[in-house]
């Protein structure tokens, strides 16, 4: 995991010392992915070990190392308009008040939340406020602005601050990039 990611994972186990919250919305600077943080959570939620997460090797995280785990749900733009449709959400909705289908956890991503229209988000409000058990949501937004305010208020939102240069610069040519290419805060 990128190292500007490692401090909003260690804020989300301290989260889950507290008791686990069910709805996270992973606020990112534009042009920065959090993708490997999101599926680390998600790979911890959907995880059926007792004692080590993920573990890697049970069936659940089998399944999503295939892109195959049947308790996983994306809800992602859809069609010419990039929105994702109040069609899909409510289909999401609907299987969240179903049993999971490996018995453990369900995890539904949004991404990018701001891609939620206004009906969308409004069906989301009431499964958000009281969630099914075993039913985690993870938003994901660079526009956090974007989002109903009473969506905002359901969710623990984790900011994740953009890395400093040098920090950029050291990943860069650690991973075999040209840490002298880099332009940080130019366009």
């Amino acid at each position: 995991m990128q190292p500007w990611l490692t401090s909003a994972w260690q804020d989300i186990a301290r989260s889950q010392a507290h008791g686990r919250p069910q709805a996270y919305c992973l606020v990112h600077p534009p042009g920065l992915s959090v993708e490997p943080l999101r599926d680390k959570l998600t790979a911890h939620l959907l995880c059926q070990s007792a004692d080590e997460k993920p573990c890697g090797h049970c069936a659940s995280c089998h399944q999503l190392a295939l892109n195959t785990h049947p308790d996983l749900l994306s809800l992602i733009p859809e069609g010419a308009a990039g929105m994702i449709p109040v069609d899909s959400v409510r289909a999401a909705i609907e299987t969240a008040y179903t049993t999971a289908a490996l018995g453990g956890n369900r995890v539904i991503q949004v991404r990018p939340s701001e891609a939620l229209n206004r009906s969308s988000s409004h069906a989301l409000l009431k499964i958000i406020e009281e969630p099914p058990q075993g039913t985690f949501f993870i938003f994901e937004t660079a526009l956090p602005g974007k989002l109903l305010p009473t969506l905002v208020s359901r969710l623990r939102m984790l900011r994740i601050p953009p890395p400093d240069a040098e920090t950029l610069a050291a990943f860069t040519a650690g991973a075999g990039g040209d840490a002298t290419d880099l332009t940080l805060g130019e366009v």
